[in-house]
């Protein structure tokens, strides 16, 4: 089962963390990093090259850096290209998902340091593809891995691939908001079968706080992750990356 596993940034060289990260996300457990440094951007940028390719950051990029964004709520939350509040940019519970789930490929790694954990909420959430896969009815699962759920290219699987190389791309609220527009809708039962994997989700879902300079790594494809709510007058701040695999 996908779990959560630790290493402590003073006691591990960066190509030695590279190595055994890597090896733990590929098999679809998240990694903590403890005490790793915040107070400059440099190691990151370079920790962030030694994992993979990075991607440009679209928007909310720090000052010097194309690829690493600031994560926090603001008073007025930030809308998506299409005008719906991004999530990550609110106090609120957001759901188990895939990151970009509207991108045609989204990143392979999602990377997000705490600079600032609420003083309460705003726990990280998470649910591995491995442990989904076990506990989810057999044919639920069967008719996630049906090209029947809305996407902006069309209607596709939630699961691909065989059962050694599945990913799993989900995001319940873009795929409904993207059925609104579609040409071709999704049908009932695809609709009902979104909704009881939601709820699935969660009752499975685990939860893990973060502390300052903890730097957590998911592989998005893998695994799926989210965030529970935090009082509107807290402070909460994080740094977010997306990495490409390497090959």
């Amino acid at each position: 089962m996908a779990s959560l596993v630790r290493y402590l940034y003073k006691k591990r060289t960066i190509e030695q963390l590279q190595n055994e990260v890597l090896s733990q996300l590929r098999s679809g457990n998240a990694v903590i990093i403890k005490n790793f440094p915040c107070s400059t951007y440099t190691v990151v940028t370079d920790f962030i090259y030694a994992l993979g390719n990075p991607i440009t950051a679209a928007r909310s990029a720090i000052e010097g850096s194309k690829i690493i964004q600031k994560v926090r709520k603001y008073v007025k939350p930030r809308l998506d290209p299409y005008g719906h509040e991004i999530l990550s940019t609110t106090s609120g519970y957001f759901p188990l998902h895939t990151d970009n789930y509207c991108n045609q490929t989204p990143a392979d790694i999602i990377g997000l340091l705490c600079q600032e954990p609420s003083a309460s909420g705003g726990e990280s959430l998470y649910l591995g593809l491995d442990e989904i896969r076990s506990k989810l009815p057999y044919t639920l699962f069967e008719s996630l891995c049906q090209p029947l759920y809305q996407h902006p290219s069309g209607l596709r699987p939630i699961i691909t691939g065989t059962k050694n190389s599945q990913k799993i791309f989900f995001n319940e609220r873009d795929i409904l908001l993207c059925d609104k527009g579609a040409d071709i809708k999704m049908e009932a039962r695809s609709i009902e079968c979104i909704k009881l994997f939601s709820a699935f989700l969660e009752k499975e879902t685990k939860a893990h706080k973060l502390e300052k300079k903890d730097l957590l790594l998911i592989n998005n494809t893998r695994m799926l992750h989210g965030r529970n709510s935090f009082p509107d007058s807290g402070t909460r701040r994080f740094l977010r990356f997306r990495i490409s695999w390497k090959d």
